[in-house]
């Protein structure tokens, strides 16, 4: 994880969906061919993978479990969003109950590893 931020081997640029939350949008998703397979992950440089805090509130994720600007949270956001890259989770952009059912499954399936991602 360290590596990625330091080295920067994909891009970053705000979303244009007004939203604090990173996406990830598959092969499927794009109508892409499904002869080229290709995952996009977007994450907002202004949300919890980077940042504690936004505009003096604070920045959380895992329901609120996961302090933003950790390496648990960029663990955590990095795994949902390969869920839904890898259709391991559900669609859950604007649902927030689908949000907590992906989250729990995160943790329960998940925990070792997002445990193990400390600063």
């Amino acid at each position: 994880m360290q590596w990625i931020i330091e080295h920067k081997p994909c891009w970053h640029s705000k979303n244009n969906f007004g939203s604090r939350w990173s996406f990830s949008q598959s092969a499927e998703t794009s109508r892409l061919s499904p002869v080229s397979p290709v995952s996009v992950i977007t994450v907002n440089p202004l949300g919890a993978f980077f940042y504690k805090n936004f505009l003096r509130a604070p920045n959380t994720t895992d329901s609120g479990r996961i302090r933003g600007g950790s390496f648990q949270a960029q663990a955590f956001i990095s795994l949902h969003e390969l869920g839904h890259g890898t259709d391991v989770l559900e669609h859950d952009a604007g649902i927030p109950a689908a949000g907590g059912r992906n989250d729990d499954k995160i943790d329960k399936n998940c925990k070792k590893t997002i445990k193990a991602a400390k600063q």
